[in-house]
């Protein structure tokens, strides 16, 4: 055997291990992601705080909103700076993994004849909006007329 097929046979033989490494390594993956997604029933992880989560995130925007912050009849403040500003606690899924604080926000819009609430919750793999309206005459203070 020349030198270039002795090399030819070891460039094969590490493409193998390689290949075996990285299909090992999918394998493992793939166990860990389902491991981690579902629970010994083998339904999905379903987060039952998201629902109080949201409504606690909507108190709040309600409590601290009033008519000075709207710029261009709009108010969107993150989760992070309700945090920062101490308007609600930590929110956390009911598995104990913190709410992303940069992707969930709420948002105030003052339309012609309401007010638009929009909570936008980000947790785990769950993302929705929780809407609402309010009469113009008493704000967010008031029962929402629409939820």
């Amino acid at each position: 055997m020349t030198d270039d097929e002795i090399k030819f046979e070891k460039l094969q033989k590490i493409k193998k291990i390689v290949m075996i490494a990285v299909i090992c390594l999918l394998v493992v993956w793939i166990i860990v992601f389902l491991y981690i997604t579902f629970t010994d029933n083998d339904s999905p992880k379903v987060d039952t705080k998201y629902e109080e989560n949201q409504k606690m995130m909507q108190e709040a925007i309600r409590g601290y909103y009033h008519d000075d912050m709207l710029e261009d009849n709009t108010m969107v403040i993150s989760l992070k700076k309700m945090y920062d500003n101490s308007l609600i606690d930590v929110l956390k899924t009911s598995y104990d993994e913190e709410c992303i604080d940069m992707a969930s926000y709420a948002r105030v819009k003052k339309l012609s004849d309401m007010y638009q609430l929009d909570v936008v919750l980000v947790c785990g793999n769950r993302h929705e909006t929780l809407t609402s309206y309010y009469d113009l005459e008493c704000g967010l203070t008031c029962d929402p007329i629409i939820s």
